[in-house]
């Protein structure tokens, strides 16, 4: 698995979750798994909240992005953690899937810490 991805790579990866196929989903897994390896790969998920057209693919961003950004936000730089911060704010107004407004409210608290 490439250390970086496109953001059409990055969504066509997290599809394979959703497939019924139980093959598909362990490979996306472990996929997933060596991206995020590299803990800046996670803030490339927040182009996927913020872009996809999938409420799907958003919402599964988020709740990553929640997992993972609390042991990432304090080892951010300020420009990047006011970049996430008015990134949120921005999504929280405009997000019309209930379900991806629940997954960003959970890393926006890490962002007030």
């Amino acid at each position: 698995m490439a250390d970086t991805l496109s953001s059409e790579d990055l969504e066509d990866l997290l599809s394979g979750v959703f497939e019924p196929d139980t093959e598909t989903i362990r490979m996306a897994e472990e996929g997933l798994a060596s991206y995020l390896a590299n803990p800046a790969n996670v803030l490339n998920l927040l182009e996927l909240v913020n872009g996809s057209e999938s409420a799907n693919i958003r919402h599964l961003s988020g709740l990553i992005i929640k997992q993972k950004l609390p042991n990432l936000w304090h080892d951010l730089e300020d420009d990047s953690k006011q970049s996430i911060k008015e990134g949120i704010l921005h999504l929280l107004t405009t997000e019309p899937e209930k379900l991806v407004r629940v997954a960003i409210c959970g890393f926006e608290t890490t962002c007030v810490m």
